[in-house]
């Protein structure tokens, strides 16, 4: 079996959050301290790591991970009843993540990988480990693994055309294991996952990648309970595999186009996603969409994890950022996009004032439709419906109470020395330098939230 690949650094399975509420940012997530807190709330302790930590994944078998000090790299697995197994790894031997599959664990890259098993403390065949057809799978495949004993080998399958040019399409061949046997759920294709690089393909008279060996650039596929879900460049699909005479379903994808390569996860039945420091949730149900937003700036995480109560951390290289579609959290909001949501009076007069005033000059200290700077505009516009604001930015932040969780149309969005009036899908109308303007939310890189409409 080929050792390929190349170690990552800490994996995903670090960044949950700690306990079952997933309220706490994930232990360790930035600057590691004296412990790792993994999905369940099971620690590795900095003294039990024996060194950096590399990889870690748990499972039933127990915690198992990868650390790196002077002497090399050593494989430790600590036991559900404390006992601790460790395993000095050959020098030629990488792994870029850990995956339970069954009794035996995957040291896994991006393709294939070597399974090892904690009795003999030893690498096994696939065929010891898995049924025939998963065993011939593994070296062609980028193996993960998911709830319930899901595995999922993913690989190229054909190149198709597409707008623009040919793209690399991906078979998933999923199995589940129930007890000591495995069943194969059965097979789909997307053109989700992104390569970096394809090489020494293969083809069959079809057109069909017979072998090849790659890298990724993105995988853009998250394992559910059900099976999977992948994000494509116009739709979302859903493969449920574990269903009886499933059938795959496809919704458009709603929001930003997809970059090449973007973080993405599934929690709470939704689809998180990151594009361009935009972070969107869209329903799996019916397809509504929201848009989520940090007062601090744009993100650009790294990647993205559930947090354990159906919102997701956005993971930065300096910082862990907590989102969640309904329950608020001081400094992030969610918007509901694509949608319009039943405006009340004041609302709807208030949208109509401003839009009247649209492309009046900018004057500073104007109150006038001659010229009007920014705290003029919201003034005259929220006097029209008899509310009266201070008069200068400085003052107005002060002003009604405090915004958390979702944001509404009237909302005043204050940024030092400027305000603006929000007036939904993520959009303001504001003076600005070039007049009257309706601007978009996302360009804020730090901004407050004032409600004073009742």
């Amino acid at each position: 079996m080929p050792r390929i690949g190349q170690a990552f650094g800490i994996v995903a399975a670090l960044l949950a959050a700690a306990g079952s509420s997933g309220q706490n940012p994930p232990a360790g997530l930035l600057t590691p301290g004296d412990r790792w807190v993994l999905p369940s709330g099971a620690e590795i302790t900095r003294a039990e790591s024996q060194g950096e930590l590399l990889a870690a994944a748990e499972g039933t078998p127990g915690v198992a991970w990868i650390s790196r000090s002077l002497s090399g790299r050593t494989l430790v697995l600590r036991r559900a009843n404390g006992s601790v197994t460790t395993w000095p790894m050959p020098a030629d031997l990488e792994a870029g993540r850990l995956a339970w599959i069954g009794s035996s664990l995957g040291l896994l890259n991006d393709q294939g990988g070597e399974l090892w098993d904690p009795a003999t403390k030893s690498l096994v065949t696939a065929e010891k480990v898995l049924p025939a057809p998963a065993a011939a799978l593994l070296d062609r495949s980028h193996v993960i693994a998911g709830p319930g004993g899901l595995l999922a080998f993913i690989r190229p399958f054909a190149l198709i055309d597409v707008e623009g040019g040919r793209r690399t399409q991906s078979a998933i061949t999923m199995f589940a294991q129930a007890g000591p046997d495995w069943r194969e759920l059965g097979t789909t294709v997307t053109t989700a996952p992104r390569y970096r690089q394809i090489r020494d393909a293969k083809f069959d008279r079809n057109g069909r990648y017979q072998s090849a060996g790659f890298s990724l650039s993105a995988l853009r596929i998250a394992l559910t309970e059900e099976g999977f879900v992948a994000l494509e460049d116009e739709a979302v699909l859903q493969a449920p595999l574990t269903r009886p005479a499933w059938v795959p379903k496809r919704m458009p994808v709603q929001g930003p186009t997809p970059l090449w390569s973007e973080p993405m996860a599934v929690s709470g039945g939704r689809l998180w996603r990151s594009t361009g420091g935009r972070l969107t949730s869209q329903s799996l149900e019916d397809g509504t969409w929201n848009a989520h937003i940090h007062t601090a700036g744009p993100l650009k995480p790294l990647r993205l994890e559930p947090d354990g109560s159906g919102g997701i951390w956005a993971v930065e290289p300096t910082r862990a950022v907590r989102f969640h579609p309904t329950t608020p959290t001081p400094g992030a909001f969610w918007l509901p996009m694509g949608r319009t949501a039943e405006l009340t009076q004041p609302q709807q007069t208030l949208i109509q004032e401003l839009e009247s005033w649209l492309d009046t000059p900018y004057a500073l200290g104007g109150t006038t439709r001659s010229g009007v700077d920014c705290s003029g505009l919201a003034g005259q516009v929220f006097q029209r419906i008899g509310i009266t604001l201070p008069r200068t930015s400085e003052q107005i932040r002060s002003a009604g109470t405090p915004v958390t969780g979702e944001l509404k149309v009237g909302d005043l969005i204050w940024t030092p020395g400027h305000v603006a009036v929000y007036v939904g899908n993520g959009e303001t109308i504001e003076a600005v330098n070039a007049g009257v303007k309706r601007m978009t939310l996302w360009r804020f890189t730090g901004f407050e939230v004032r409600r004073v409409l009742p």
